[in-house]
């Protein structure tokens, strides 16, 4: 009796590492499952923008569009809000934000209505922003803004920090992910009426 206790005893034990040798194999299989997919902006925009000092809460608000080409092809919308005046060798801190990444959105984002995925939209992700800077170079001009203020017009590094929260990428559900973004936000074409344009790369993972 002993005996055949001692071997019952041996393989509940090796039961048990074999259990936890396959949940670590399921679990290293899980996030190596995790695929990178690399965006290049094609055509970006700012068409809304709120800067802090006429801000209620002293952040500012800028709402970006953009068309993107790559892994995830699609249009882009995003909304940020950030501390900081901009200026020459200035760094604006991005506090958050959302985004939204479609085949195709429902408006235009010049109107009011808040940009959704059409119904039929391949690839429907929505997410947020986690933080980031815009390091303004110190090269611009100062132009005359509102309440008689001064306007940097210049040209920043932008670095974002981004997170999934959910969606559908050709039918597959897709719950959480990470990613980031990396271009640069132009202010100079105010100078002639246009509106600012960013460009870079968006990276998610999921």
């Amino acid at each position: 009796m002993r005996r055949v206790g001692l071997v019952l005893g041996v393989s509940l034990v090796m039961a048990a590492m074999m259990a936890l040798t396959v949940g670590s194999a399921l679990a290293k299989d899980s996030n190596s499952a995790q695929t990178t997919y690399t965006d290049h902006i094609v055509e970006g925009y700012e068409y809304h923008a709120v800067p802090p000092h006429l801000s209620a809460t002293r952040e500012g608000i800028g709402q970006f569009r953009a068309t993107v080409a790559g892994d995830l092809p699609g249009k882009l919308d995003a909304t940020i809000y950030y501390t900081g005046i901009p200026g020459p060798n200035a760094t604006s801190e991005i506090t958050h934000g959302t985004w939204i990444l479609c085949s195709e959105f429902t408006a235009d984002p010049s109107t009011v209505t808040e940009p959704e995925c059409t119904s039929d939209s391949a690839i429907q992700l929505t997410g947020t922003v986690r933080g980031g800077t815009a390091r303004w170079d110190e090269f611009g001009y100062y132009v005359p803004g509102p309440l008689g203020t001064q306007v940097w017009i210049g040209v920043a590094d932008v670095k974002a920090t981004l997170g999934i929260t959910g969606g559908t990428v050709d039918g597959v559900s897709v719950e959480k992910g990470s990613g980031k973004f990396e271009g640069e936000l132009d202010h100079l074409p105010l100078i002639t009426g246009g509106d600012p344009t960013v460009t870079g790369d968006v990276t998610l993972k999921f």
